[in-house]
């Protein structure tokens, strides 16, 4: 089956060179998609890892997570990542007013992200 391909414009900031197109393809079988309220983060000296799961059930007795996926990425894509987010985050606080996060979905402060494997 031969994979669907999209091609997208962008285009260069002003003053730079012009960008070639973008090809994306999708697999034979489409793109997957999932639905994710929490993510886990853990890393090493070489990449970083992103859990993405959905908290189903969240009481004093229990808690379930349904993980869906999980990505691996160089650092120095997590760092593109982290732009991109912080773009996308920004424009919507543009539009929609401040995201407000519950108090305990909040890490307390100076709590370190885990490196893999502890």
């Amino acid at each position: 089956m031969a994979k669907r391909q999209k091609r997208l414009s962008r285009q260069a900031p002003q003053g730079s060179a012009t960008l070639p197109k973008l090809r994306i393809e999708e697999p034979a079988g489409g793109t997957f998609y999932f639905y994710s309220n929490l993510v886990q983060v853990t890393w090493s000296a070489v990449d970083v890892k992103i859990r993405f799961g959905e908290l189903t059930k969240f009481d004093a007795s229990e808690t379930t997570v349904k993980e869906h996926a999980a990505a691996s990425m160089a650092w120095a894509q997590a760092k593109t990542l982290l732009t991109f987010l912080q773009q996308a985050v920004a424009g919507y606080e543009r539009l929609n007013g401040e995201i407000k996060i519950a108090p305990e979905l909040k890490l307390p402060p100076g709590v370190p992200l885990t490196p893999a494997g502890n």
